[in-house]
């Protein structure tokens, strides 16, 4: 992980954000199978990162909304830490979940919380 890294969780669903509140919401970055898939977009241009996203999005067969972004700081803040894959390239997860029992189940949207409280919100027009 970076020191001064940013990294973005592409956003696909309205329901991941409220353009109102200009705010990510916490569901946006619960864990699948106890890891996040976000991208490094550190020091890229604006048209790179959207790039990114638009590429993400082919994959899936919709485009990208918009994407919540936070720095590596405060991913390791909330206790968790980026891992790079490259698999597409800049490519990493958000790793570290504690979700497994209901307990952990809470700290774990807990976790979703501090992350989203973290982002900032950008949005793509279409």
């Amino acid at each position: 992980m970076t020191a001064m890294g940013l990294v973005a969780r592409f956003l696909f669903q309205k329901r991941q954000y409220s353009p109102k509140k200009g705010i990510v919401k916490p569901g946006a970055f619960l864990p699948r199978v106890g890891q996040t898939s976000v991208f490094e977009i550190s020091d890229l241009p604006e048209v790179d990162v959207r790039r990114i996203g638009a590429a993400v999005g082919m994959a899936r067969g919709s485009n990208p909304l918009g994407r919540g972004q936070l720095g590596t700081r405060d991913v390791a803040a909330a206790g968790l830490r980026f891992e790079r894959d490259d698999v597409p390239p800049r490519h990493g997860n958000l790793v570290g979940w504690p979700c497994e029992g209901e307990e952990v189940k809470a700290r774990c949207k807990a976790i979703a919380a501090e992350l989203a409280v973290r982002a900032v919100l950008v949005l793509h027009s279409p």
